[in-house]
């Protein structure tokens, strides 16, 4: 399988672009409805719009949403005929027009806040990421490395008890589930072929997020991510396992690999 990168979240960055975009708020029964995205689209076409963002969203009460990102650069029209012809549309409830937060960007400063599966959730760029995790050996010195490591094994006991909560129990589908929503989140990909039983085996990551930021070290450099690895383990036997990383791409190896073991006595 070929994976391609995902813009996440709610922004365009285009410098030089007259951009434009709105909220739209539909009635509950929209989500049993057809066409009614192609009827907003329609109308952006009869008009000559190019549509940049088109993401839609089920809200906690059943509340839909959508949100809309246009380029209007060159072209003679506003936002305000835009969404008054949208708000015609049967089971829109409402419109709200967006502004740039300034010149070329949008972003989405309607909705707050993220959500992930019914819970809280944040976005974070890889440079945030990297001041999270290089900062602390500046200021802690290698026991951050202990640190990261337990704060990863907490993540990944709590993570992997929703994951079994979800699919009712059944360990091999948590599994699944695991290595989906670790991927959605960006850690990296993740691949166990584990014993489901015993919770032993090999575990790799492809383009693990933490070993990346520390490219040409001389040792496996993975703490976090290998306390997730470990939580997820613990979570799904019940037991204390040994995670070691036995690869790293941080030392030029083509992905990450982890071999879980029991604990030496």
């Amino acid at each position: 399988m070929e994976f391609r990168p995902w813009s996440s979240g709610r922004i365009i960055y285009m410098p030089n672009k007259r951009l434009g975009g709105c909220a739209i708020t539909f009635k509950p029964e929209a989500l049993q409805s057809i066409g009614i995205l192609e009827q907003i689209t329609d109308k952006l076409a009869s008009k000559k719009v190019p549509i940049l963002l088109l993401k839609t969203s089920i809200g906690l009460k059943d509340a839909a949403e959508a949100l809309i990102v246009l380029d209007l650069t060159g072209l003679d029209v506003n936002m305000e005929e835009i969404a008054s012809e949208i708000m015609n549309i049967p089971l829109v409830t409402h419109v709200e027009i967006l502004e740039p937060v300034t010149e070329g960007v949008m972003i989405d400063y309607v909705h707050f806040p993220p959500m992930i599966m019914g819970k809280r959730a944040i976005l974070m760029r890889r440079t945030l990421f990297e001041a999270f995790v290089k900062q602390g050996y500046k200021q802690f010195g290698p026991i951050y490395s202990v640190m990261l490591y337990h704060i990863g094994f907490h993540i990944g006991v709590e993570s992997f008890r929703e994951h079994i909560a979800v699919v009712d129990g059944n360990k091999y589908q948590a599994l699944k589930l695991a290595e989906a929503m670790f991927k959605h989140a960006g850690f990296g990909i993740l691949e166990t072929k584990l014993s489901v039983e015993k919770g032993l085996g090999k575990i790799r990551v492809y383009g693990s997020l933490e070993c990346e930021v520390f490219k040409g070290a001389d040792k496996p450099s993975s703490h976090f991510i290998r306390g997730i690895i470990s939580g997820l383990v613990a979570t799904l036997t019940g037991e204390r396992r040994e995670v070691e990383e036995v690869k790293c791409i941080a030392t030029g190896d083509p992905y990450c690999e982890f071999y879980a073991k029991e604990v030496s006595k």
